[in-house]
């Protein structure tokens, strides 16, 4: 038996080992946050880490601990406790999950993360998430990696209690990934859903100090009657050494909050793989267009003087034959502007626009819109007049014929997603939009709230977030799809912005 001295000196030891990792951690959020850039890599839109040497202070009976069987290294109750487990499982909601508390042998835990760190992690980012991963760690052998190695064979062990707890039918097969989602990383709503992929499992080895208040948690979604995710109804903070998994179904809807302090939120995670399941994808509704506005409008009213003039029109249209798309910065007369700006961030008349694994905003009520009689009402009215048409057709060549338009207020956590079912991707069209920021608001493309511009992998156009900027961008027929980056917490205000997509007149073509 240790005497207390001893007992005393090793658990100082172990705290400073502990500290040392979670300091390790930092550094390598912090050298992939530092490094910025979103994507390099055509294929996989991710970009290498940097590999540093670091001194390890952990425990020292590595050796030892390694040469134990995974059932002395596992939590017991996860096979002690098999049907009080499945019940648990059974129960929760929104969708079946559990989570299992001290999962792993405590020393292990720390030499597993320690050999995590030293891997190579890969910058992700897209309209969907920002964080940065390894390369699959299945099925890893020899002495490079034998903790990784290890608990490939932990995964094994446990597949038979977790067919146990689903009841679903696994294969042998099982992904690992090494995750870091450092400050304002974050994974938004999704199912999961990929041919095979039956149950999820996340290993979190977070700092013991998480809290609810450094974000990112894991955020479970309830489904409208549609099966489409209308709200959150359950968070789970990442706790320390806890192993967490759930069925992926039509159902399944979860994302990772945004990381919102300096710590590394660091997993491991993949999927165990099984017969496929049905899986519908749930159509957007086709907009609905407006016809033009009565009354007379003046350009002169709302447009600033620099592009009314002749030469101008002609020098704008050039440039948008040439590049399809166009950005004008202080577009609107000063005075309407900010009165405009004033009016919209003032407004309560406010509405959520989703689903959420689609698109999270808020907008202006059409309907209570049309109740006031203020410049909102005014200004989109102009949008949708005979006159502002035709100015936009002069502009940019294009005739349009009817057109959607909406006001829409991006707070913090807001975002749109590119997605299979959008309307857009399927129809030619010019999108214009107003971007309305606050005067002298200092706003960068870090902040998000850029809109992008896709043609499957490839980034087309991104048009960054600036105020009394009005963007103009045709969209050819099939394949190109767009979104409006998530706007994080650094973000000085909420992104406001007249969004108008109009059909277009086609060409007459004569046979020659």
């Amino acid at each position: 038996m240790p005497n207390a001295r001893n007992r005393k000196a090793m658990k100082k030891k172990k705290e400073a080992a502990r500290l040392a990792l979670e300091k390790k951690a930092a550094e390598a959020a912090a050298r992939l946050t530092n490094r910025g850039g979103d994507t390099d890599d055509k294929k996989s839109g991710t970009k290498p880490g940097k590999r540093e040497k670091v001194v390890r202070t952990l425990p020292e009976n590595k050796e030892e601990i390694i040469k134990l069987s995974p059932d002395k290294l596992i939590n017991a109750q996860l096979e002690a406790n098999l049907q009080g487990l499945k019940a648990e499982y059974e129960k929760a909601g929104p969708f079946p999950h559990i989570s299992i508390p001290d999962f792993l042998n405590e020393d292990y835990a720390r030499l597993l993360k320690d050999e995590l760190l030293h891997e190579e992690f890969y910058t992700k980012s897209n309209d969907l998430y920002d964080f940065a991963q390894t390369k699959d760690l299945q099925n890893q052998q020899g002495n490079d990696l034998p903790m990784i190695s290890h608990f490939n064979g932990i995964l094994s062990h446990i597949r038979k209690s977790m067919e146990g707890i689903t009841g679903i039918k696994l294969e042998k097969k099982a992904d690992v990934f090494g995750a870091i989602y450092s400050n304002t990383g974050k994974l938004l709503c999704h199912d999961d859903h990929l041919p095979g992929r039956r149950i999820a499992y996340i290993l979190y080895l977070t700092p013991d100090d998480w809290s609810s208040q450094d974000g990112g948690s894991l955020d479970l979604f309830q489904v409208d009657g549609k099966g489409e995710p209308c709200r959150v109804v359950k968070s789970v903070v990442p706790t320390w050494n806890s192993f967490l998994f759930f069925e992926v179904s039509k159902h399944s809807f979860h994302q990772v909050a945004e990381v919102l302090s300096k710590k590394a939120r660091v997993s491991i995670s993949g999927w165990f793989y099984g017969d496929p399941i049905d899986h519908k994808i749930v159509e957007d509704p086709v907009p609905e267009y407006l016809a033009s506005t009565n009354g007379s409008y003046s350009l002169d009213e709302w447009v600033g003087r620099t592009y009314r003039k002749p030469n101008m029109i002609k020098q704008i249209n050039k440039t948008f034959m040439d590049e399809s798309s166009i950005e004008l910065r202080g577009f609107l007369r000063k005075n309407k502007y900010d009165a405009l700006c004033h009016a919209l961030y003032v407004s309560k008349e406010l509405k959520h626009v989703g689903p959420f694994h689609k698109r999270n905003y808020s907008r202006i009520d059409p309907q209570d819109e049309k109740k006031e009689e203020n410049i909102v009402s005014e200004f989109r009215g102009f949008l949708l007049s005979k006159e502002f048409s035709e100015f936009v057709s002069k502009l940019t060549g294009v005739k349009t014929i009817g057109g959607s338009f909406e006001y829409r207020k991006f707070d913090k956590g807001c975002y749109t997603l590119a997605h299979d079912a959008d309307h857009f991707m399927k129809t030619e069209g010019l999108d214009v939009v107003m971007c309305l920021l606050p005067s002298r608001t200092k706003w960068t493309l870090a902040h998000g709230g850029s809109v992008h511009y896709i043609d499957g992998e490839d980034e087309l156009l991104t048009i960054p977030a600036c105020e009394n900027t009005l963007s103009l961008v045709y969209r050819a027929e099939g394949g190109t799809s767009k979104f409006v980056k998530y706007i994080n917490h650094r973000a000085p205000c909420p992104r406001i912005d007249a969004s108008c997509t109009y059909t277009v007149e086609e060409d007459d073509e004569e046979d020659s």
